[in-house]
């Protein structure tokens, strides 16, 4: 299993991050997976059978590779019992944050390993985070810094770097948080053959 070529399904610069500040070796084939429209098919499931939906689907995409392990992950925001997407402007995410100021909100996460179609690994996690009051002047500062990075997470935030400064405290593991559950990853790893024990 050490020789099989592991794939992270995932265009995430920070996924590919922590699996590289663990040393994995990877490569990095992003899908082609309509979300939006997997999402409209799937109408009234419940935000953990969507993620676990995009996370299949993701891996399922990466077909050029028989036998290697693709990896695959998706992570949903939840707020107000309701599914939010990437924010699609820095006003849209100005509006998204001043509305999630000083409560708080879910990240739904999903992730699977697949081989030659057959999910090997499936991992599911709800992380729980509360957002500080912010004032708008802190809020526009903290825009301004992040720039339009801060459209590629589905919260308008980086939890590893100034995104930090919105929080009062977080319930749930960190590399969840995230975008990958890289301890149970590699705990999988090392149970499969992949990574020595």
């Amino acid at each position: 299993m050490q020789n099989t070529p592991l794939i992270l399904a995932s265009g995430s610069k920070i996924r590919r991050q922590i699996l590289q500040n663990a040393g994995l070796d990877f490569i990095v084939l992003p899908p082609d997976v309509d979300e939006d429209a997997l999402k409209n098919q799937h109408k009234g499931k419940t935000i953990a059978h969507l993620a676990r939906l995009l996370a299949k689907a993701k891996a399922a995409a990466i077909k050029e590779r028989p036998n290697a392990l693709i990896l695959a992950s998706d992570q949903i925001l939840s707020f107000n019992d309701r599914a939010f997407d990437k924010a699609k402007s820095m006003a849209q995410a100005k509006t998204r944050l001043a509305q999630m100021a000083g409560k708080h909100h879910h990240l739904i996460s999903a992730t699977v390993l697949m081989q030659n179609g057959r999910v090997l690994w499936s991992h599911g996690a709800k992380c729980r985070l509360d957002m500080r009051k912010i004032s708008e002047a802190a809020l526009d500062d903290y825009l301004a810094h992040v720039g339009p990075d801060v459209l590629h997470s589905v919260g308008c935030y980086e939890l590893e770097g100034r995104g930090a400064q919105l929080f009062d405290k977080v319930q749930g593991d960190y590399f969840t948080i995230l975008g990958l559950p890289l301890l149970a990853l590699m705990k999988e790893l090392r149970k499969i053959g992949y990574l020595s024990s």
